[in-house]
This record gives structure tokens, C-alpha cells and sequence, in this order.
């Protein structure tokens, strides 16, 4: 990490594939890999629970090497 890194976060959407963007939050957490999850559930906007179960945020910054892009994709495929 560097003082001057931009950490910014690339959204995915698994579009109603609930189970899979569960795995690949899983996988993600157990090979140590951080992300985010984005778009909290609100009682009012019933989309927002469909987005926030469908979605994972991967980590994008300079810092980031071609090993850890790679890790990232071969998990992702897997799932």
C-alpha cells in the first residue's frame, strides 16, 4: 500500500443469479481477497434487495498486479 493509491471498486451483477454471486463472495473471502458489497436493502425500494444479492465489487487500484488479477478471474470462473 502506498499513501497515494486511488482504491476504487468495479462493480459485477450476477443478474438474478443469487447463488452464484454467493459463491463467488465465498470464494473471494476465503482466498483472502477483499470486496464490497454495494446497494443495502431498503424497505421502500424492493429492487435494492435484489441488487444488493446479485452484486459483488471488486478491488481496482495501481497496486493490484497481474498475479492478483489473475487469482481474482481464475475464482471467478470457477463458480
Amino acid at each position: 500500500y502506498t499513501p497515494n493509491t486511488v482504491y476504487q471498486a468495479l462493480p459485477l451483477s450476477f443478474k438474478f443469479d443469487f447463488e452464484r454471486a454467493r459463491r463467488v463472495r465465498a470464494k473471494l473471502k476465503e482466498a483472502g481477497v477483499e470486496f464490497l458489497q454495494y446497494y443495502r436493502p431498503l424497505d421502500y425500494f424492493k429492487n435494492t434487495e435484489m441488487l444488493y444479492m446479485c452484486n459483488v465489487c471488486l478491488p481496482i487500484h495501481q497496486d493490484l498486479t497481474i498475479e492478483d488479477i489473475r487469482k481474482v478471474c481464475q475464482i471467478i470462473r470457477k463458480c
